[in-house]
């Protein structure tokens, strides 16, 4: 009976031990991301390291779960500029960042509508 239970604990144990070996240890990197003109943080950033990306939630939050290595980070939303930076992930790392809004890349849209009867309307 002791014996089953002692290869019981060690058979549980055995994830446990596997997690904690450095071998393919994996960090997060994360930060918050606002607009430097108002400070406001800006949701729905595109934010992409290597083949794995996410997008910053309401809060201006992302997170990324990556291994050890040297990364690009590109951050991009329409209507701002795209930023890259170089990190180095050796650990768990905090990159806040501010985006510019993008001057000059939207022009003013109109949309008009021409109704029967030679009625029309138009919204600038």
């Amino acid at each position: 009976m002791k014996h089953w239970l002692l290869l019981f604990l060690l058979s549980a144990s055995l994830p446990a031990y596997a997690q904690a070996q450095p071998a393919g240890q994996r960090y997060t990197l994360s930060g918050y991301l606002k607009d430097a003109a108002t400070g406001e943080a800006l949701s729905g950033v595109t934010v992409s390291a290597g083949e794995s990306g996410t997008a910053s939630n309401n809060y201006g939050f992302y997170s990324l779960t990556l291994p050890r290595g040297r990364y690009t980070i590109r951050f991009s939303s329409i209507g701002f500029e795209p930023v890259s930076r170089v990190v180095e992930l050796e650990g768990n790392l905090r990159v806040d960042q501010e985006l510019q809004v993008a001057a000059g890349l939207l022009e003013e849209v109109v949309v008009s509508e021409e109704k029967k009867g030679g009625m029309s309307a138009t919204c600038p």
